[in-house]
C-alpha cells in the first residue's frame, strides 16, 4: 500500500515508518530537510522536499496534494472512483475542481496565519479552506501525479442527495464569503462532467 506519512523524523513516526517499511508498505514522507533526517534509505521510502521559509510567508511550495482512490465500502479491491488531481491554476475552483481532500497536506504556519477550517460550513468546510487558500492567497501547491491515499466509498458528503445538494449550497457561499462570483450554470457543467469521468478513469 501507498502511505503518505506526515511526522516521519520524530520518535513515533520514525517508529511507525520502519514498521511499515518491514511489512513492505511505499511511504511517502513530507521533510523539511532531506540532508539531516535520521530515517533510512530504503526502496521504498520517498522523501518529499517541503520548504518552511518561517516568519517570512514566502509559502514557497507549502502545500502539497496527489490523486485519490475510492473503493468499495466493503470491498476495498474494487475501485468505484479514481479522482486525479492536477497542478493548481488560478480559477479552477470555478469549474468545481477541488484537490481531493484526503490527499491534501499543509505547513501548519499557514494554518496558523490564514485560518483552520470554517466550521460554519457542516460539509464543505474542506472545499472553502482549499479555495481560501489557493484562489484567494495564492498559495504556492505542487501536486504529486501519483496515488497517496485509497479511501472507502459512503463519505458524508455524498452519503445521499440531500447532503450532495446541501454541500453545493455551502459550496456557493464559499464563494460568497471569500468574495468571489461564480456562473452557477459553467461550474456545474464543469463538475459533472470532471465527476462522470472519475468513474472511467483508470489508473495508469
Amino acid at each position: 500500500m501507498k502511505i503518505c506519512l506526515t511526522g516521519s523524523t520524530g520518535f513515533v513516526g520514525s517508529k511507525l515508518c520502519a514498521h511499515l517499511l518491514e511489512n513492505s508498505h511505499e511511504i511517502f514522507a513530507p521533510v523539511r530537510n532531506i540532508n539531516l533526517t535520521s530515517l533510512p534509505s530504503h526502496k521504498n521510502l520517498r522523501l518529499i522536499h517541503v520548504e518552511d521559509k518561517g516568519a517570512d510567508k514566502d509559502y514557497s511550495k507549502s502545500l502539497i496534494h496527489a490523486d485519490l482512490i475510492i473503493v468499495g465500502q466493503f470491498n476495498t479491491s474494487k475501485i468505484i472512483r479514481y479522482v486525479k488531481s492536477n497542478q493548481f491554476k488560478s480559477g479552477l475552483f470555478f469549474k468545481g475542481w477541488c484537490p481531493p481532500h484526503p490527499t491534501f497536506f499543509v505547513r501548519r504556519s499557514v494554518y496558523e496565519s490564514l485560518g483552520n477550517f470554517d466550521l460554519n460550513y457542516h460539509i464543505a468546510s474542506d472545499v472553502e479552506l482549499m479555495m481560501r487558500f489557493l484562489e484567494i492567497h495564492k498559495i504556492k501547491s505542487r501536486y504529486i501525479p501519483e496515488v497517496w491515499v485509497k479511501m472507502r466509498n459512503g463519505g458524508h458528503s455524498n452519503q445521499n442527495l440531500k447532503n450532495i445538494w446541501l454541500q453545493n449550497i455551502e459550496i456557493f457561499n464559499s464563494f460568497r464569503k471569500n468574495g468571489l462570483s461564480v456562473n452557477p450554470i459553467s461550474f456545474f457543467v464543469y463538475k459533472i462532467i470532471s465527476r462522470f469521468k472519475q468513474f472511467y478513469k483508470k489508473q495508469s
